[in-house]
This record gives C-alpha cells, sequence and structure tokens, in this order.
C-alpha cells in the first residue's frame, strides 16, 4: 500500500509543470500582442512620416504657386498658413476624436489578433 506522500507527489509535481506551463503560455501571448501592437504602430509612424513629407512639399508648393499668383510670396505662405490655422482650430475644437480613435485601435490591437 502506498503512502499518501507517495500519491501526493506526482499530483503535485504534475501541478507545478502546469503552473509552469501556463506561466510561460502567458508570456508567449503577451510577447505576441507586443509585438503586434509594434509593428502596428511602426506602420502608423512611417505612413505618418510620409504624409508629413507629402503634406510639406504640398503646402510649399502651393505657398509658392499662390505667392506667384498674388505678386508677393509672402502671400502664399501667409494664406496657407491661415489654412492651417483654421485646420488646428477644427482640431482644437473636438480634441476627444482622435483620442478616441487612438485608443480604440489600440485596444482592438490588444483584444483581437
Amino acid at each position: 500500500m502506498e503512502t499518501k506522500e507517495n500519491i501526493l507527489e506526482p499530483l503535485l509535481e504534475k501541478a507545478l509543470q502546469y503552473g509552469q506551463t501556463s506561466i510561460a503560455l502567458l508570456k508567449l501571448e503577451a510577447q505576441n500582442k507586443l509585438a503586434t501592437v509594434t509593428g502596428s504602430l511602426a506602420r502608423q509612424a512611417v505612413i505618418a512620416l510620409m504624409a508629413f513629407a507629402l503634406l510639406l512639399f504640398t503646402s510649399i508648393g502651393a505657398a509658392l504657386w499662390l505667392g506667384q499668383y498674388w505678386g508677393k510670396p509672402h502671400y502664399g505662405f501667409l494664406i496657407v498658413a491661415a489654412i492651417y490655422a483654421l485646420g488646428l482650430g477644427l482640431l482644437l475644437l473636438i480634441p476627444n476624436a482622435i483620442k478616441k480613435r487612438v485608443s480604440d485601435t489600440t485596444i482592438t490591437q490588444l483584444i483581437h489578433p
């Protein structure tokens, strides 16, 4: 007849292995989520950088063109700056829209692969 210690020992060993395996699985899942979110953020950063460059050069071109049209180069830059000021004013009126979109995207990436 086996003693209680001999019966419990394999059971405790298996429970310990199960716990270690569960922790390893959680670590791997966290790494996967982190990699997914990091990849998504890197992609968005590259897109934002390219969009910024496009916007910058388009703005300079538009400012030079408007300045030539109005006869004085600084007029074109002032007009483009006024357009940006209007856009900034609109963004300041709706600050939660951008924050909500970014947080929703991040949460979606974390929850769904």
